[in-house]
């Protein structure tokens, strides 16, 4: 999914840092992501990206290198930390089943967000739309 998106919104993520957990990383299929400072975080170390013990420190070296948006792209855990500090949420929707899935995003109140829109990604096999939201002030 976070393939998807990033191919179908590149723009917004170019020049951007990226926050992911180890794993995420592990799945990518070329590394690191274009145009974005990458940042992993793991509690070992991982070759060829900057590795920080925890969300909160990732926050701190994309601070310092200068970065003002940083977009959390999974796993869960990570999408948790980052969910109570984020101020907009760039989700895609797959319309998929994936047996013994064990990484969810969390359930978040709409209340707390206003949606600004939405883009289809992909039609159809599988489908794949992709929203914005910004959290009501």
């Amino acid at each position: 999914r976070d393939l998807v998106r990033s191919r179908g919104l590149g723009d917004v993520y170019k020049r951007q840092a990226i926050i992911m957990g180890r794993r995420t990383w592990e799945s990518l299929p070329f590394k690191p992501l274009k145009s974005r400072l990458n940042c992993v975080v793991s509690s070992a170390d991982v070759e060829g990206v900057h590795v920080a013990r925890d969300p909160q420190a990732a926050l701190g070296h994309c601070a310092a290198e200068g970065y003002r948006r940083v977009y959390g792209i999974g796993g869960e855990g990570i999408y948790r930390a980052l969910l109570p500090l984020a101020d907009r949420l760039l989700v895609t929707e797959v319309d998929v089943e994936i047996d013994a899935a064990d990484a969810f995003f969390p359930e978040f109140d709409p209340e707390e967000w206003i949606e600004l829109g939405n883009l289809c990604l992909r039609a159809t096999g599988p489908r794949a739309i992709a929203r914005e939201w910004l959290r009501r002030r």
